[in-house]
């Protein structure tokens, strides 16, 4: 196990550790030390097992991971830490950030994205869907205190169609889906788009994953 990075495994589902541990166990770079179902279960091991990363699920059964997260660093703070959940809205991506996460990783990506987001978080980077810049997560982490007024009134000019199409869209779902959603056709959710980038100014889903991030942020007052 030397110089392997040690993962603690935090989710209540056996079945999803026990995937993890496979996939994990193939790689030579990465070995798991324990598990844990629980957040009360995983503050204990980590004071024990002193890994090198925790995969942390948000939604435990006696609590929730992004308060766990604090928990731990005020007793270990160099952990890292990689939360795998089924959330895709904004405000749970933005939660996370801001208490301390440095990756966020969607269940039901491939293996090979896990290892991945693995990778870039035990080289200090920031993953979700792909690295991000320090820039990116620590504006997305003041954006409570910074530019929230704008990304209001940016948000606001947007129809309440507009609005609906921009944070299906913000999920990651492809068009056919939202169309369903929405019963609309999947040509209008193109040109719903269109209109969304050409209104806002935006260019990629970065972008919009952040202006929606900054009205939540704003809305619950983080």
């Amino acid at each position: 196990m030397k110089d392997k990075k040690r993962i603690l495994i935090v989710d209540d589902h056996p079945v999803f550790r026990a995937g993890v541990k496979t996939i994990l166990g193939r790689n030579a770079a990465f070995a798991v030390v324990g598990e844990a179902g629980g957040t009360r279960e995983a503050l204990r091991m980590a004071i024990e097992l002193k890994p090198d990363i925790i995969l942390l699920d948000i939604s435990l059964p006696d609590g929730d991971g992004t308060d766990l997260i604090g928990e731990i660093r005020t007793v270990l703070p160099q952990f890292l830490f990689l939360m795998i959940t089924v959330h895709r809205d904004t405000s749970h991506i933005a939660q996370s950030f801001n208490a301390g996460a440095t990756g966020y990783f969607v269940k039901g990506s491939t293996p090979e994205t896990l290892l991945e987001a693995l990778e870039v978080v035990s080289q200090g980077g920031y993953f979700f869907e792909g690295v991000m810049s320090t820039e990116a997560v620590e504006r997305m982490k003041n954006l409570a205190e910074k530019g929230s007024k704008d990304a209001r009134s940016q948000y606001a000019a947007l129809t309440k169609r507009q609005q609906d199409v921009l944070h299906l869209l913000v999920q990651g779902l492809p068009y056919k889906d939202i169309a369903e959603r929405l019963g609309i056709s999947e040509t209008t959710v193109s040109n719903h788009r269109a209109q969304i980038m050409g209104k806002l100014g935006i260019k990629n889903r970065a972008e919009l994953i952040r202006l929606v991030t900054e009205c939540t942020l704003a809305d619950t007052g983080r």
